[in-house]
């Protein structure tokens, strides 16, 4: 629940205890966290630059680790003083309207927390959760057909539909059979 809060690489490696892993595996969990700060400097460079993150977040595995790296990039130019309060940061996670109803949920549940976080260390977060429109929803193109694939019995003009799958029409196929 934490995580989602504060987070220090270090702190979450020191709870599996080190010193009990074999030597490969903490030199890997070492190449982690280095790569962990490694992207938090080179996010920080980006920042001081005058540049604005914009992050596009899922809230899987990978996209945390890089909405970790930005917020601990700005946390530390904040202390550091190499940018100016102001500063947003941009978060962007798309409800694909296709998602198991638990990680719904779980996107909102660390939007909450992470925006609290921000507030607590003096970022500017902006955070949207985004859907498609009506017309665009999955559930709208499947039932409507736009998304079934067509089949040789077909009547349809070349090429028409067909473009997402890159597959020839019924009526292309008969053409070549003649």
């Amino acid at each position: 629940m934490t995580a989602a809060i504060t987070f220090n690489p270090s702190e979450i490696i020191d709870v599996l205890d080190l010193n009990g892993l074999a030597y490969e595996e903490q030199a890997k969990l070492q190449t982690v966290v280095d790569l962990f700060h490694k992207g938090v400097a080179e996010l920080r460079t980006l920042i001081e630059a005058g540049s604005i993150l914009f992050c596009p977040v899922s809230q899987g595995k990978d996209s945390t680790i890089c909405e970790l790296m930005a917020l601990e990039a700005y946390k530390q130019a904040l202390e550091a003083g190499t940018i100016e309060s102001q500063r947003p940061l941009i978060l962007t996670t798309v409800n694909t309207l296709g998602e198991a109803i638990p990680m719904t949920m779980y996107v909102s549940y660390a939007r909450k927390r992470l925006i609290k976080y921000a507030q607590e260390n003096g970022i500017s977060l902006y955070y949207d959760i985004v859907k498609p429109p009506m017309n665009d929803e999955y559930f709208i193109k499947f039932t409507g057909g736009q998304k079934l694939i067509p089949n040789d019995n077909w009547d349809l003009p070349d090429g028409h539909g067909t473009v997402d799958l890159e597959i020839d029409s019924g009526k292309e196929k008969k053409k070549r059979k003649k």
